[in-house]
């Protein structure tokens, strides 16, 4: 009866910090069925608590989950366009740098405006790809493509930009 309780001790012991594998608890069955045959009860008793703590010990994995970040929306990409995606360049007559470059990522996605200020304004768009022109104001806005890696005005990808306005009589 001695070896019968340490038996147990030592196997309550291991399953309540869930360090006794299955193949374990399969191997001794053999042996406990043998020291519980005279009382069914105690054998039943612990066959249930050996198949609980086997399933639990074999479900903890499944059970574990990784919060994401409380409070901390994802960005969408349409977010992230690097303002260097379009070159700003100067190499026209009358060429100067842009008087504003702003981005709002206020909206569902970010929207670069620039503005060129002077006697009568133009942006070049793309090279020889078309122009705007104002009297004394003119603005160009561009919105980040949904992959994040361009920035689009009415359906063209803009590469280059230029600001350029005619000297003051």
């Amino acid at each position: 009866m001695e070896a019968f309780n340490s038996s147990i001790i030592v196997l309550v012991k291991r399953s309540s910090h869930f360090l006794l594998p299955p193949f374990v608890v399969a191997n001794l069955l053999p042996s406990l069925i043998s020291i519980f045959s005279v009382d069914p009860n105690v054998m039943r008793t612990f066959l249930s608590s050996a198949l609980l703590i086997t399933f639990i010990a074999s479900s903890d994995a499944c059970m574990k989950v990784t919060p994401g970040t409380p409070g901390m929306p994802a960005v969408r990409a349409c977010k992230t366009c690097s303002p260097t995606l379009i070159m700003l360049t100067q190499v026209g007559e009358g060429s100067h740098g842009f008087d504003t470059d702003t981005t709002s990522t206020t909206g569902a996605c970010a929207v670069r405006t620039l503005t060129c200020i002077g006697n009568n304004p133009t942006i070049t768009v793309n090279g020889d790809g078309g122009a705007l022109m104002g009297a004394t104001t003119v603005s160009f806005m561009a919105t980040c493509n949904a992959a994040g890696t361009a920035w689009v005005s009415e359906g063209i990808t803009i590469t280059q930009l230029e600001c350029a306005s005619t000297p003051a009589p």
